[in-house]
C-alpha cells in the first residue's frame, strides 16, 4: 500500500471515528507517514515501508480497534530497519538505565556507610570502654 493511500484511509477513519483515542492514534499515525520523505530515504527504503504497510493493513482496510497497536508496530519497524526514534526516545532509556545505577551504587554505598559507621561506633565504644568512660548501667530493654 503507497504511503499516500495509507494517508488517505488514516484521514478517512479519522472523519468517521467518534473514539478520541482512534481519532488520536490515527493522527499520530498521519504525523509520521507525512515525516518519512524527510528522511532522505532510497527508493527501495521507501518500497520497504510501503511493504510493510502493505503487510499491516492486509485488506486495505484500516481497522479501528488495532490502530494503537499498528502504529506501535510501525514505529518499531522504522526503528528496527531504519534507526528513526521516536523522539526523546533514547532520553527516557538513559535516564532509566541511569537510575538503576543510581540505586544500586546507592544501595552499595548505603551497605558500605553503614559498615564503616558500625566500625567507627564499635571503636570508638572500645576506646571509651577501656578508658573507663563507659556507664555500667544496661540500657538495653531486653536484658
Amino acid at each position: 500500500m503507497k504511503i499516500e493511500t495509507t494517508i488517505e484511509k488514516l484521514n478517512a477513519l479519522r472523519k468517521n471515528s467518534t473514539d478520541i483515542k482512534v481519532i488520536f492514534h490515527a493522527e499520530k499515525f498521519v504525523r509520521v507517514l507525512k515525516e518519512i520523505p524527510n528522511f532522505n530515504l532510497e527508493n527501495e527504503d521507501i518500497a520497504t515501508i510501503e511493504n510493510e504497510l502493505s503487510t499491516m493493513f492486509i485488506k486495505d482496510e484500516i481497522d479501528h480497534k488495532t490502530i494503537r497497536i499498528k502504529l506501535s508496530y510501525f514505529l518499531d519497524f522504522l526503528n528496527r530497519n531504519f534507526s528513526i526514534v521516536k523522539p526523546k526516545q533514547n532520553i527516557i532509556y538513559l535516564a532509566l538505565i541511569g537510575s538503576i545505577i543510581g540505586l544500586f551504587w546507592g544501595f552499595l554505598f548505603l551497605i558500605i556507610g553503614l559498615f564503616i559507621g558500625s566500625l567507627i561506633g564499635y571503636l570508638l565504644d572500645l576506646d571509651a570502654l577501656n578508658n573507663n568512660r563507659t556507664l555500667k548501667t544496661n540500657f538495653d530493654i531486653y536484658k
